[in-house]
């Protein structure tokens, strides 16, 4: 089943992703929860789950993680 995702919600999306790719990269981002269902009412949010892949550097000495919220 194919969600449409309205192009606003993408937009913002994507500028939180692209302000914290400096020290690595999305490797994967999927739609999550009740829009994945079919689930979803008006009042519905939408959830996304990524993979984030840090750069070598970063993997190598451990620096701290960050959630996008």
């Amino acid at each position: 089943m194919a969600v449409e995702v309205p192009k606003s919600v993408l937009a913002k999306l994507m500028a939180d992703v692209d302000s914290h790719e400096q020290d690595g990269a999305m490797a994967m981002l999927t739609l999550v929860g009740s829009h994945a269902y079919g689930l979803a009412t008006e009042t519905s949010d939408y959830d996304f789950i990524g993979v984030y892949v840090p750069d070598v550097y970063s993997a190598i000495v451990g620096t701290p993680a960050e959630t996008l919220t």
